[in-house]
């Protein structure tokens, strides 16, 4: 094969403009600022990570969390339309969530749920879920809180830090 003068020069600048924009890239995240509520860290409590992430409000903002966690993880999910769909992340849950707690009624899916997850549980309250996840977390893991949903990220929130205030 016959490579003309002229395409190795095309190559060549395309390499150069892609490095260059690939630095834009990179120095543009730098600066880059988390939103609220998007994985944001809380606070530690016995070496134990509470991050709030409310606005994580669909499976896959859900996957986009874990996917981002580098350690076990006890999910609390406010609520979730379609239970099923988490079978659609199915390996990331088997791999780094310990703990899922719901806190609402899902008990019609546990055992769909079981053999993927170590515990799978239903709680009333933000303050017994917390209670849960901190109890049943070793120290250098997560909780981590999502809304699952369309919720009032502010509200669920300041009730989420309430709870693990209250620890």
């Amino acid at each position: 094969m016959v490579v003309k003068e002229r395409n190795k020069t095309n190559v060549f600048i395309n390499l150069l403009n892609y490095r260059a924009k690939e630095s834009l890239f990179a120095e543009n995240f730098t600066e880059f600022e988390n939103e609220p509520h998007r994985l944001e860290y809380f606070l530690s409590v016995r070496g134990i990570s509470f991050l709030d992430d409310t606005k994580a409000q669909s499976v896959n903002a859900i996957w986009y969390s874990l996917e981002n966690m580098n350690t076990q993880v006890s999910l609390i999910i406010k609520d979730i339309a379609q239970v099923e769909d988490l079978l659609k992340i199915k390996p990331l849950l088997m791999l780094k969530v310990k703990n899922l707690i719901f806190l609402t009624d899902k008990s019609a899916y546990f055992d769909l749920l079981r053999p993927i997850v170590e515990n799978v549980i239903s709680c009333k309250t933000i303050d017994e879920a917390v209670n849960f996840a901190y109890q049943n977390t070793e120290k250098g893991e997560a909780v981590l809180f999502c809304g699952g949903i369309k919720i009032d990220e502010e509200r669920e929130s300041k009730e989420f830090q309430n709870a693990v205030r209250n620890l």
